[in-house]
């Protein structure tokens, strides 16, 4: 029995701590490939790591309260796998409903709000600005995502493994963030331009936001560079909080990990030690404190109402003062940036589940149940198809009411966020060193190989381009036939 805790627990550990070691020691994702399944499976098959999230069957509101009916669950069975590795589901419903998981209003309070009127999202952001393309975090592209293998155009050595997604401005120039503390401005030919030391690893994709470029580091800074030389016109730093060297929750509490959100002209909001809104000159105009870290980058509803998922277990909703509308709890971390669409709000977490929460109310519609942590943010198809990777190696497609369209597994974990294009093509990467296009039925296009794993969503651009990083430092540039 002694035993049997310890190794339980001991998983518990493991999975708290995997996406932390496994990004900065790329050195024992072997090891924790082969052993993270099956921590995975044990805690979740211990009542004590069950989500608080409970599943039920019905739920009423009356006067804005949650109230909910009789406990039940619905797993999804373990399907058989074809050999070009879609499974589809015609007849599944893995649908449940949780009883719990929502803590209605404030729990924490803003420090100050901003002031004035609030200025509406824009149609459509301009150049390949923001992470996820658009505020609301949707991971759709306006470009054709090639259905043919493309070629390599040019490479680009840094000095660290690249976790971050590249951005792409309208002169076709290139900007990224490296492990290797730099950021990279590159050429649309692969010249490079400038690259700029913050101080610490960069996990953050960079935010393209008026003729600057926005970028956290571990240095516990968000920076604003100039996009032509890459020097600072201004940094705000984060805490305060003990500088301490190491890689444990502590020592990573105060990371600008967290993409910026651009919410109008004079707003940016992102995630550390707190929730940040930053106004002209990176002044601060409200903070919401966190127990732990947000890496996740915030989404943003067309009412001005932000969405982001935080290690204190719970995706919390604000609105544009900063102040806590609810937030949805469960065990686990919810490291996964999540997305808007309409009503709803879709979110992955550390559980592996993948969560359908009303945007008013709090209350989740549906959850859908795969064997590994999401840390990946869902992409939502031009048709209202969800798309998702697990830990576990599969992109899930799934349908609006919670069933299971069909799933693809890689050979390897996917922590890539996918990109789907108006055809319903789909393009992510995989830590099988690999990056692959689906088409709208789950049928592979093309598979590319590439030198290291994959972790950062794909950027896909005007011209068939295609622009990648990978664990082995190299910026690839592809472009279809």
């Amino acid at each position: 029995m002694a035993a049997s805790m310890t190794l339980f627990y001991s998983c518990r550990v493991l999975l708290a701590s995997h996406h932390i070691l496994s990004a900065r020691y790329s050195r024992i994702r072997g090891f924790a490939a082969a052993v993270l399944p099956v921590c995975f499976w044990l805690c979740m098959s211990a009542s004590g790591c069950r989500s608080s999230a409970a599943p039920s069957a019905t739920k009423a509101s009356i006067k804005g309260k949650v109230v909910a009916g009789k406990k039940g669950r619905s797993d999804m069975a373990k399907p058989r796998l074809p050999t070009n590795g879609v499974v589809a589901h015609a007849e599944s419903q893995p649908t449940t409903r949780p009883t719990s998981g929502l803590t209605s209003g404030p729990t924490t309070r803003p420090t100050s709000g901003p002031t004035g009127v609030a200025t509406p999202v824009p149609a459509r952001v301009p150049e390949l600005g923001l992470y996820r393309q658009d505020a609301a975090r949707t991971g759709r592209t306006p470009f054709a995502i090639p259905r043919s293998r493309p070629r390599l155009l040019w490479r680009h050595r840094t000095g660290g493994p690249l976790y971050a997604t590249p951005a792409v401005d309208k002169k076709g120039r290139i900007f990224v963030g490296s492990l290797d503390g730099n950021v990279y401005a590159l050429a649309k030919d692969g010249a490079l331009l400038w690259k700029k030391n913050l101080g610490g690893r960069i996990f953050s994709s960079a935010a393209i936001w008026r003729d600057g470029l926005l970028v956290g580091s571990d240095a516990d800074r968000l920076f604003f560079l100039d996009r032509e030389s890459g020097k600072p016109r201004w940094q705000y730093d984060l805490g305060p909080c003990q500088r301490i060297e190491g890689f444990g929750p502590e020592e990573s509490r105060c990371d600008a990990d967290s993409s910026p959100l651009v919410v109008s002209d004079n707003k940016i909001i992102f995630g550390g030690d707190a929730i940040y809104a930053l106004g002209t000159g990176g002044k601060l105009r409200w903070k919401v404190p966190l127990l732990n870290h947000a890496s996740s980058s915030a989404a943003l509803a067309e009412d001005l109402t932000v969405y982001i998922g935080t290690q204190d277990h719970a995706l919390m909703a604000l609105d544009a003062r900063g102040k806590v509308l609810w937030q949805f709890r469960t065990r686990y971390h919810f490291d996964a940036t999540p997305v808007v669409s309409g009503s709803h709000v879709y979110a992955g977490c550390d559980d592996g589940r993948i969560y359908d929460i009303d945007r008013k109310t709090g209350q989740a519609n549906w959850e859908v149940k795969t064997r590994g942590p999401i840390r990946a943010s869902a992409a939502i198809g031009f048709d209202g198809t969800i798309y998702v990777g697990s830990y576990d190696g599969k992109l899930y497609a799934i349908n609006g009411d919670g069933s299971i369209r069909w799933t693809y597994r890689s050979r390897g974990a996917i922590h890539s966020s996918p990109t789907v294009d108006r055809q319903g093509t789909v393009i992510f990467g995989s830590r099988d060193d690999s990056v692959y296009a689906l088409d709208a039925e789950g049928k592979r296009l093309w598979r590319l190989r590439l030198g290291g794993d994959v972790d950062g969503s794909i950027a896909v651009a005007a011209d068939g381009l295609i622009v990648v990083g990978a664990d082995d430092g190299f910026l690839s540039v592809l472009q279809g036939p």
